[in-house]
């Protein structure tokens, strides 16, 4: 196992049961599948079911304001550092379309201020003007 590995199996072990299951719950391409799988099988050791883990409270959704966190997440998984929220931007905001039903929504980005890792995610609440 890679050092970086070993690193974030660590980290992942010391998170709570609930911030385990919020990773589990989270949107695809939030966290990496290596991160997800971590996270599975220390639910899995520590006893906790995760067949159907809980919403999120809606305390912890997506705030409009970009001075808040970006999706209840505001530590790196990587090296624990603060993640800044911003925008990526091209001709216009990024946006994602899903394939199963052509919704499209904004993407958001927080990166971190130590190591630089960014962690995206999608904004379930605010429509995408065409």
């Amino acid at each position: 196992m890679s050092p970086d590995s070993e690193e974030l199996k660590e980290r992942i072990a010391n998170l709570t049961d609930e911030q385990l299951l919020e990773m589990i719950s989270a949107e695809p391409g939030e966290y990496r599948e290596e991160a997800i799988t971590y996270a599975k099988n220390e639910l899995k050791w520590r006893g906790v079911d995760y067949s159907a883990p809980p919403a999120k409270p809606a305390s912890e959704q997506e705030a409009d304001d970009p001075d808040k966190v970006v999706a209840g997440v505001s530590r790196c998984l990587l090296c624990d550092g603060t993640l800044r929220p911003g925008v990526l931007m091209g001709e216009k905001e990024l946006t994602v379309i899903f394939a199963d039903n052509k919704e499209e929504r904004f993407v958001k980005v927080s990166a971190c201020t130590e190591c630089g890792h960014i962690a995206l995610f999608v904004d379930k609440t605010t429509d995408v003007q065409l």
